[in-house]
C-alpha cells in the first residue's frame, strides 16, 4: 500500500479487497490507510471467494481508465504507473507490461526477468507476462474479467483471453523492471511445488484458449513446472520448402541436413540447397552425393554473393518456406 502511495503519478484509485479473512487486524490496517487517503477504497466481501472472485469484486468499482493488477504482498517501483503510462501513450497500446523481479524477505531484489515483447508462441507454454500488467478499461469490458475454473493460473488465461480480443500491434512491452515480486515461504516465487493446483489450472487454461479458436491440440506440464508443452494435432499437412544456401563449407551443410533428415518429423516437406557458385572438390562431390535424395534438391546460382537474392530465387516459387 505505501509502495502505490509513493507513486510520482497522483492521479490513482486504490482498490482493497479483502476476501472476508475474517482478520480484525487486517481490517483495522486497510481502515486506517483508508481515513488517511481518500484514494483508498476497501471492499469488504461478505463471503470468501478467492482470486478470481475477489478480484471481479474490485474490477467492477474501478473507475479508472487503466486498471493494474498488483498483488498483495509484492511492490512497485515508485514511478512505475507514471512510465507505464507514458509508454501507453506513446505506443497506442491497450495492454501493457513490464519487466519485474524478485525481493527477499532481506530487502534483496535478485532474479529479473527481461521479457521478450509480445510473444503468442511463448505465452501458450508459459505465462512470461506476469507482472506489471495494465489495460485499458474499454479493452476489458471486452475481454472480461477473471475466470474461477483457472484459479492458480487465472492471470494466464486472462491474458490468453486478452489475445483473442487485442490486436498484437496493441500489445506493449516496456523494458524497465517496475514491479518486485515478494519471494515469501508459501508463494509461486518461492516454489511452484507450493500450488500443484496452478500448475493445472493452466494446462486447462491453454488447452480450452486453444479450443476456442479451433485449434486442435494436447497441452500438458513440462517437467512438472507451470510450462507447457502444446502438442499440435495437425489434420492437414502443407507443403514446406526448407532453404538452405550455401558456398563451399561442406561439412557445415552437411551437417545441417543430416539433422534436417534425422530429427524432423512432420512428412511434406522439401529441402533446397542453394549453391552459390562452389568451385572445390568436396562442394563437387557433396553435390552428386545428395543427388537422388527423396526430398532434396539442389538449385546452382552462378553469380556473385548475394544472400538475399539466392534466397529469393527459391523463396518466391514457395508459399511455404
Amino acid at each position: 500500500m505505501e509502495s502505490v502511495r509513493a507513486q510520482t503519478w497522483q492521479n490513482w484509485e486504490l482498490i482493497l479487497v479483502d476476501d472476508c479473512s475474517k482478520n480484525p487486524e487486517l481490517r483495522a490496517v486497510i481502515e486506517n490507510f483508508a481515513k488517511t487517503d481518500a484514494r483508498i477504497k476497501p471492499l469488504f466481501q461478505k463471503e470468501n471467494g478467492g482470486i478470481s472472485v475477489a478480484t471481479n469484486a474490485g474490477l467492477e468499482a474501478a473507475q479508472g481508465e487503466w486498471i493494474a493488477f498488483f498483488d498483495h504482498d509484492d511492490l512497485l517501483a515508485d514511478v512505475a504507473v507514471e512510465y507505464m503510462l507514458r509508454e501507453a501513450t506513446r505506443s497506442h497500446a491497450d495492454l501493457i507490461y513490464s519487466d519485474e523481479d524478485k525481493i527477499d524477505a532481506s530487502g534483496y531484489y535478485r532474479e529479473p526477468a527481461f521479457k521478450t515483447d509480445w510473444n503468442y508462441r511463448l505465452l501458450l507454454g508459459v505465462n512470461y507476462v506476469c507482472h506489471f500488467v495494465m489495460i485499458r478499461q474499454s479493452a476489458l469490458q471486452k475481454v472480461g474479467g477473471l475466470n474461477k475454473e483457472y484459479d492458480g493460473a487465472q492471470d494466464h488465461d486472462f491474458l490468453l483471453r486478452a489475445s483473442e480480443h487485442i490486436p498484437a500491434e496493441k500489445i506493449h512491452h516496456v523494458p524497465e523492471i517496475l514491479y518486485h515480486w515478494r519471494i515469501t515461504a508459501n508463494s509461486t516465487a518461492s516454489d511452484i511445488g507450493n500450488k500443484r493446483y496452478a500448475i493445472d489450472a493452466g494446462i486447462n487454461a491453454v488447452n480450452d484458449h486453444l479450443e476456442r479458436r479451433n485449434l486442435p491440440a494436447h497441452v500438458d506440464s513440462q517437467m512438472g513446472m507451470t510450462l507447457y508443452a502444446v502438442d499440435w494435432q495437425f489434420n492437414q499437412f502443407p507443403s514446406v520448402t526448407i532453404i538452405i544456401p550455401y558456398k563451399d563449407e561442406i561439412p557445415t551443410t552437411a551437417r545441417c541436413l543430416d539433422a534436417i533428415q534425422k530429427y524432423t518429423r512432420y512428412p511434406n516437406y522439401k529441402v533446397i540447397l542453394v549453391n552459390n557458385w562452389s568451385i572445390t572438390k568436396e562442394a563437387e562431390d557433396f553435390a552428386k552425393r545428395v543427388d537422388g535424395i527423396p526430398n532434396v534438391e539442389i538449385l546452382t546460382v552462378k553469380e556473385p554473393f548475394n544472400y538475399s537474392r539466392i534466397n529469393n530465387l527459391e523463396g518466391s516459387k514457395n508459399p511455404w518456406f
